[in-house]
């Protein structure tokens, strides 16, 4: 009986410091401060995080465009040369038929197998005055219809090869129309990325201005807490 009665003095209002009564209002606000703090952390850690994945991002997405960007360089390279390679043989089927249509004027021609002089040694087997004593032919103008069947396959020769050499810039044309989609492509995205990271840098910035009044605060109530006894 007498224990349960020290026990129920203890208990008692009277019994307990003054200021216990007065520590819930202090802790709660030390707690929420804190938590407070420990959320603005936590949310600028994420901003600086996603600014992070953003700036690796269009470092990926630069590089492969870069890489796009210099393996078509090298296809329109190689269609260039392959222009220049049809020109030059088109200039050379030019030179080649008028050397071979003032062979067959001048009588460069042989009657029995109806070649002229460049024709026949292009075997390399031959001359064309051997080929003439081998074969027993005479030297002699060619027939006009030998002049305008070598004009006309000259034409049709010339005509394959312009064709090709059209559509190789045809091709290159494409290709820098390429390089120009991706140029725009990459302009387009490193500029909405970047709106991301500027809209992200300025929200950091004004938590960041958070931070220190946030800091003082709690200090604050961390000293009243103290001060009280309640810490």
């Amino acid at each position: 009986m007498k224990a349960r009665f020290l026990l129920l003095l203890l208990l008692t209002p009277a019994a307990l410091p003054a200021h216990a009564f007065n520590c819930g209002p202090d802790r709660m606000l030390v707690s929420e401060l804190r938590t407070d703090h420990d959320n603005m952390e936590r949310e600028i850690h994420g901003y600086k995080n996603e600014m992070a994945d953003i700036k690796e991002e269009l470092s990926r997405y630069e590089s492969e465009t870069d890489r796009m960007i210099e393996e078509i360089q090298e296809k329109i390279r190689k269609k260039w040369y392959d222009v220049e390679d049809s020109i030059s043989e088109r200039q050379k089927m030019m030179e080649e038929y008028k050397r071979m249509k003032l062979e067959l004027e001048q009588g460069l021609y042989c009657s029995k197998c109806g070649k002229s002089k460049t024709q026949i040694e292009r075997s390399g087997r031959e001359s064309f005055s051997e080929h003439v004593k081998n074969v027993r032919s005479k030297i002699e103008r060619a027939p006009a219809n030998v002049i305008r069947n070598l004009y006309e396959e000259s034409r049709r020769n010339w005509k394959i090869s312009y064709d090709k050499t059209s559509k190789l810039e045809r091709e290159e044309e494409a290709l820098e129309r390429e390089i120009k989609k991706l140029e725009i492509d990459r302009a387009k995205q490193r500029e909405e990325l970047s709106a991301r990271l500027l809209r992200l840098d300025d929200i950091t910035h004004k938590r960041a201005l958070d931070y220190p009044p946030l800091l003082g605060r709690i200090s604050e109530a961390e000293r009243r807490a103290r001060k009280n006894n309640c810490l």
